[in-house]
């Protein structure tokens, strides 16, 4: 039965929005007018680190409820977020505070003396017979047995999950016990749908975030409940046969009993955590949807969550996570939109672009969610819409998407795209005719995960452990085929063995897995494959199908030595050259090779095709988590032609992206496909449609290309306009305290862990108890000095500081105390500006005192006007124009906003062409002879421009980014992710700085 959940108002991406400090209606009501204006099509009510109010308090519900009422008013839609943070499960640390028998633990051995004391938590002992370092048996044994000289004595044992200050002091769940979800869902979801009441009937859905079965509290998962259910299922005693979850027999990869246990701890995650949720949700009319941790790859699978894809039955909209502009997640993406069509759910959801950071571009927007969109994900879930940047908050995985970010005012541009992108492809269905049998059981099936990581201890993404060559081998060998098809244009499904067996229905010539059909199957090469696959399989090929695989037939069918060769002869060996029959659209460069760079998107609706061609400008790669920076991706194709299967009398048109015109391409007409010639700039998408002919008969073709009109000249020196004032960033005071010597300059986030360090005090981090949960009191508050040093080279008037909390703190300058008055904020409320006495020339010193404690606000300062700062950061004269150039060079190192250039240029009335694919920004706007502002989010970075003849004058605005404000400033070379460690990392003195401006080549970092 289908979800009657509200219907969603649009497609538009719906960013979370971090609730992280004390709630007021008034600044929820004006964040959402501010969304609604940003071009977003609704949000998600998302506590993080900071939230003040009481999470699931009644002054909570009166905000989520004032909220969903103004979402209705301006036609958005609100979802809710079904944890204080995440993981999901833990209530706000609520759950296991009431219930601590419902606290997650996990499984892990040592070797050791039989003769030590066996604690409670042990669950089985066995006597390891070794030869070398390799495990060729082992009997149970008691704790004092007597072992023979070639064996070693090894417990296994539960280990509890930690009490945690992440979790408010509570403990992640035991998302295998059923009552333990059950009381998840009666603390919150119950909860909300009782205090909601008529709005309730408004809310689309509920978002549960990174559910696991792995809580990293031990080397595997582990429950009570395991043991029992492992026999009900298999008749197998588990607690006999622990070694084998751990080590490889005789050098034997293969195991059954690794294979059952990670089919059992699959189904008992899934029942108790996904299905109860998606069945309480089915029951109230609300969608659920989210990500489980670990849907990258086949290995995070198996240490988080078992199945992603058996996660994704039972959510109404499906979803992943896209973590750092790094992330090539096809395997992930691929995953959810193969269950969401053979269910028939149209919403796929991506949490995207958290770790990018401050400056990271809107052509990095764009490219990712094209990236995800084209693949069949269409709800764009930006992370994140900051509620304020005070203390750790603005730490927080940035950028803001938000009016905090100076580009804000151009990011409908985005969302209007994408919107554009959702609809157009709405009244269409996929077209996918090829089906891949998922390998995600022949890894479970495979070598223990301790057996991998021997070469890099822990990757790239943080968490996950067990990588290195041997791994990245296995991956290929199991899932290199995604990337294969992918790049011969060959798209299609993926079919989980489970859901095989239960969803599958034959035809002559047709398998139907669901709602969704296949005419083609294909066969990764596989360790094990289960009997039913096999069955369905010679079904389909019975009645006229074709099954293709690649590689060695497996040796064993569902973990049993059984050669499945008495099937796989009705199977064909797998040449990419026999898919051709199933194949739709292919994208030939003029070598003849498909590009590899391009991923297409097919739809098929009554009355017209689309298709969408993407070039990500890197083809697929090996390592997921290693895909180029977006400024890297730097892959233009030229002349691709490309054949596309549709009827002779279709006409086809391109959309243009930017307007949604539609415009007439000449194609021709050769065995049997239409076939067009075009070219892709880097991280270009084009989206063409092709209808009955005439079907568009007023629109033009396209006029010549661009690149064929006489330039624009760009020549400075500029006339300059700064969207807002200037800034010096202060971060390295001297300090002292009561009784002490002044110490030298220290970097303000390191001075703050020390002092909390000798204190007593705990960590500031986005990791600690929420202020919500936090009852504890600081101690010793001793006071505390700070004092800057400022040169200036001219009198400035009117200069203002910037500082957290002001009351806390107490001011003088040059010595002579002054009065804190409030001259307004930068960038959030939480950021005030202080009206500082006049700066003369020469050197001033600034000093703050305050009494150090719990609630101290250590943050950097800004000195905010209209100043330029030069290379030794004193401040001086503004410059009177500006040069071709990085304007971090030219007096603005920490400027955080957009600058507009000006000049003019003869013309005698023609068509000119304008390039700026060599300028460094965040994104473009382009204005002609005071026309309005064209913006430009994505490339490619040219256009076409109507000049008037005589003079003509242009307005080019560089949008900039809060990045050489807010840092991060000292970590040596690019970090690959931004997180709020990467605030603190102090690897160097020097600020490195990103550069912007006009005709700057490629974006970079300098030194200050």
């Amino acid at each position: 039965m289908r979800n009657q959940y509200p219907p969603l108002h649009s497609l538009r991406p719906m960013p979370f929005w971090a609730w992280n400090g004390e709630l007021t209606l008034e600044r929820l009501r004006l964040q959402i007018r501010q969304m609604k204006e940003m071009g977003f099509g609704g949000f998600f009510m998302h506590s993080r680190f900071g939230l003040k109010t009481e999470y699931l308090g009644e002054r909570w519900f009166a905000c989520v409820k004032e909220c969903i009422a103004e979402a209705a008013r301006l036609e958005l839609s609100p979802f809710l977020y079904d944890e204080d943070r995440w993981p999901s499960g833990y209530a706000g640390g609520k759950l296991t505070a009431l219930h601590p028998e419902y606290a997650q633990c996990g499984i892990d051995y040592e070797f050791c003396s039989p003769e030590k004391s066996v604690p409670e938590s042990d669950i089985a002992c066995f006597a390891l017979q070794l030869e070398g370092e390799t495990v060729v048996g082992w009997r149970r044994v008691e704790p004092g047995a007597k072992l023979t000289d070639q064996e070693r004595f090894c417990r296994f044992f539960e280990v509890p999950a930690p009490v945690s200050e992440s979790l408010n002091g509570g403990s992640y769940i035991d998302t295998f016990n059923p009552a333990a979800v059950q009381a998840f869902l009666q603390l919150v979801h119950a909860q909300y749908w009782e205090e909601l009441g008529e709005e309730r009937a408004l809310v689309p859905g509920i978002f549960t975030d990174e559910p696991t079965y792995n809580g990293f509290c031990g080397k595997l998962p582990w429950s009570k409940l395991l043991p029992e259910r492992f026999y009900e299922t298999f008749h197998v005693r588990l607690e006999e046969h622990l070694p084998e979850l751990f080590f490889e027999k005789n050098g034997r990869p293969e195991s059954k009993i690794r294979l059952d246990f990670y089919r059992l701890i699959t189904r008992e995650f899934v029942n108790a955590y996904s299905r109860q949720i998606g069945d309480y949700c089915r029951a109230h009319n609300l969608a659920s949807t989210g990500h489980v941790l670990g849907e990258d790859d086949l290995f995070s699978q198996t240490q988080a969550i078992g199945s992603a894809m058996r996660h994704y039955e039972y959510m109404e909209i499906p979803g992943i996570d896209v973590l750092t502009e790094h992330w090539q997640l096809y395997l992930a993406a691929k995953q959810c939109v193969s269950v969401a069509r053979q269910q028939d759910k149209p919403v796929r959801l991506a949490e995207l672009y958290g770790c990018t950071g401050w400056d990271f571009p809107l052509e990095g927007h764009v490219a990712i969610s094209d990236c995800l969109n084209v693949l069949g994900i269409n709800l764009m879930v930006p992370h994140h819409f900051f509620y304020q940047m005070g203390g750790e908050s603005k730490r927080d995985y940035p950028a803001s998407i938000s009016p905090h970010s100076p580009w804000h005012s151009i990011y409908r541009a985005v969302n209007d795209r994408i919107d554009l992108i959702n609809r157009t492809f709405a009244p269409t269905r996929e077209v996918r005719r090829i089906l891949v049998i998922h390998p995600q059981e022949s890894i479970w099936f495979g070598r223990p995960l301790e057996a991998y990581g021997r070469e890099q201890a822990i990757n790239r993404n943080g968490f996950f452990l067990h990588t290195g060559a041997e791994k990245n081998a296995e991956m290929n060998r199991a899932q290199g085929i995604t990337d294969e098809l992918l790049r011969r244009h060959l798209d299609f499904d993926f079919g989980d063995e489970d859901q095989l067996a239960r969803w599958y229905r034959v035809e002559p010539r047709v398998l139907h897995v669901g709602k969704a059909t296949y005419q083609a199957v294909v066969i990764p090469e596989l360790r094990t494959i289960r009997r039913s696959t096999l069955q369905v399989l010679e079904e389909f090929v019975r009645q006229g199908g074709v099954v293709f695989h690649q590689g060695a037939v497996p040796d064993f069918v569902d973990g049993l030595p059984d050669r499945a060769a008495e099937v796989y002869r009705y199977f064909r060996s797998l040449n990419y050259a026999d898919l051709e029959e199933f194949r739709d659209v292919s994208c030939t460069l003029p070598t003849g090779n498909e590009a590899e760079t391009m991923l297409y998107r097919l739809g098929e609706g009554d009355d017209r095709k689309v298709l969408w061609l993407c070039n990500t400008s890197v083809p697929p790669q090996p390592d997921i988590h290693a895909f180029p920076a977006i400024c890297d991706r730097i892959a233009t194709l030229s002349d691709v032609q490309i054949s596309w299967r549709i009827p002779a009398d279709y006409q086809i048109y391109e959309l243009d992206v930017a307007s949604g015109n539609p415009i007439a391409v000449k194609a021709r007409r050769e065995k049997g496909q239409t076939r067009f010639t075009c070219d892709f700039d880097r991280l270009q998408s084009r989206i063409f449609i092709a209808v009955p002919e005439a079907a568009f008969p007023t629109i033009s073709e396209f006029p010549h290309r661009v690149g064929e009109l006489p330039e624009v000249p760009i020549s400075g020196p500029f006339r300059y306009e700064l969207s807002e004032e200037n800034l010096l960033v202060l971060d390295h005071p001297c300090w002292a305290l009561p009784d002490g010597e002044w110490q030298p300059k220290t970097y303000v986030l390191l001075l703050d862990a020390e002092l909390r360090k000798r204190l007593g005090l705990p960590p500031r981090s986005i990791m600690a108890r929420q202020p919500w949960a936090d009852q504890e009191q600081g101690g010793e508050q001793p006071m505390l000095r700070l004092r800057y040093t400022i040169n200036c080279r001219r009198e400035f008037r009117q200069v203002r500081l910037g500082i957290e909390c002001p009351e806390q703190w107490r001011f003088s300058w040059d010595g002579v105390p002054f009065e804190a008055v409030d001259r307004g904020y930068w960038c959030d409320e939480a950021i005030r500006a202080l009206e500082l006495p006049a700066l003369t020339p020469g050197r001033h010193v600034l000093e703050l005192t305050t009494q150090f404690g719990k609630e101290t606000a250590l943050e950097s300062l800004f000195l905010i006007g209209n100043f330029a700062v030069n290379v030794r950061d004193e401040l001086e004269e503004l410059p009177e124009a500006l040069s071709e150039g990085d304007w971090t060079r030219q007096g603005f190192p920490y400027y955080a906003g957009n600058i507009t250039y000006h000049w003019d240029f003869e013309a005698a009335g023609e068509m000119r062409r304008f390039d700026f694919s060599d300028c460094v920004g965040t994104a473009f706007g382009v204005s002609l002879n005071g026309e309005p502002e064209r913006p430009f989010v994505a490339p490619p970075y040219e256009c076409r421009i109507e000049t008037r003849p005589g003079r003509n004058h242009l307005a080019f605005q560089v949008y900039g980014s809060r990045r050489n404000a807010l840092g991060p400033f000292y970590h040596r070379g690019v970090p690959y992710l931004i997180t709020p460690r990467t605030f603190r990392e102090y690897e160097g003195s020097s600020r490195q700085l990103h550069h912007c401006g006009i005709a700057c080549g490629k974006r970079r970092k300098v030194q200050s």
